[in-house]
């Protein structure tokens, strides 16, 4: 089920919103950020403006990573959302701490315990 106009536009203004913020923190231009990422200009303006209501995934990563943080630090927070995240090569101090700064609440572990012989699984 896709959302209302109305709401994909109002993330699309909260995620403009983290953008600039996270923007002017790094102390960057809109053009100095736009070239870091590898995007146009005018498509980083009117990401900030919330003129886009469903930007590209693919944009949105290498805004974030030429932010030096996550795609999730810069999408608007959703209640109640549910989540995937891996554990490989993270100690378990890692992992809990990414979690708890991700606002996770509850985990299940859901990793396969039992091994089918002769089966497809």
């Amino acid at each position: 089920m896709n959302p209302e106009p109305s709401t994909r536009l109002l993330r699309g203004q909260l995620l403009g919103l983290q953008i600039a913020k996270f923007r002017r923190e790094h102390s960057l231009t809109q053009a100095q950020l736009a070239t870091a990422a590898g995007v146009g200009l005018e498509s980083l303006r009117k990401l900030e403006q919330g003129h886009v209501d469903q930007p590209g995934v693919f944009r949105i990563a290498d805004i974030a990573d030429a932010l030096g943080v996550t795609v999730h630090q810069l999408l608007p927070a959703r209640p109640n959302r549910v989540s995937s995240i891996g554990y490989e090569g993270c100690d378990i101090d890692s992992f809990v701490d990414t979690i708890q700064k991700a606002g996770v609440d509850l985990i299940a572990d859901v990793r396969l315990t039992s091994v089918f012989h002769g089966a497809a699984v």
